[in-house]
């Protein structure tokens, strides 16, 4: 009987292990998503190797030790989270097919201050569950579709820009599903000059500059009756 106990102590060990899911880091400049052997390492700066391919559950850090140049994304994926630390300064990481799915509960896009790392949508479809944090680097988003969810409902959630860039350049950017989401910012830049972002609640602009040269900005889309939609610029330069 212990020994049956003991077993299923350790087979839920790794079951809960495994379900966690790992940290992987990006090494070595440009290169595909898929290149394992060459460019996923489980340490900063460290070795490369095929079994590093990131996997449902993984944490994704691009950092100082990511290299310079573009990483090609052509393929579904589906990882935890994303996180340009304040170190990666000169990777692009390029999304132009497939659907990318970042699944954290949590905050599943983050680009730190300092950093001037680049997340470019260039087609496909980009789906982040929960928030996603602009604090430095740039997310410039060319074509394609980017969702976010922020689906919890416990409020200040959505994409929250906080320094660093946002560029809408002819994507379609989605933000909410009725959940009390919102678009904020509260330093650094919005811009859009062509697509289109729908927010489902509210827009937030507290500092920073929000520039409109063209494209479609369209706020309450949610069916919820229980929501209140609105702008509020309080600080923020608007051009």
């Amino acid at each position: 009987m212990k020994k049956k106990q003991v077993l299923w102590v350790c087979m839920g060990i790794v079951l809960q292990t495994s379900l966690a899911g790992a940290t992987r880091y990006w090494v070595g400049g440009t290169g595909n998503w898929t290149d394992a052997a060459t460019h996923w390492a489980a340490t900063s700066g460290g070795s490369a190797a095929s079994g590093n391919e990131p996997v449902a559950g993984d944490d994704i850090i691009f950092d100082a030790n990511s290299g310079t140049g573009i990483l090609s994304v052509t393929t579904n994926i589906s990882v935890s989270s994303f996180t340009f630390s304040s170190g990666c300064s000169a990777l692009t990481v390029n999304i132009s097919s497939g659907t990318t799915n970042i699944t954290s509960t949590s905050s599943g896009l983050i680009m730190n201050s300092s950093g001037s790392g680049i997340l470019q949508l260039s087609g496909g479809t980009l789906i982040i569950t929960h928030i996603v944090t602009i604090n430095g680097g740039t997310l410039q988003l060319n074509s394609g579709t980017l969702s976010v969810l922020g689906s919890t409902g416990s409020g200040n959630e959505g994409l929250l820009i906080g320094g660093g860039t946002v560029n809408c350049a002819g994507a379609s950017l989605s933000i909410g599903d009725g959940n009390n989401e919102i678009l904020s910012l509260s330093s650094g830049s919005l811009s859009v000059s062509a697509g289109t972002i729908d927010v489902q609640t509210k827009l937030t602009a507290s500092g920073g500059t929000f520039s409109i040269s063209g494209g479609t900005l369209n706020l309450g889309n949610s069916s919820s009756s229980t929501q209140s939609y609105a702008l509020y610029f309080n600080g923020a330069g608007l051009t």
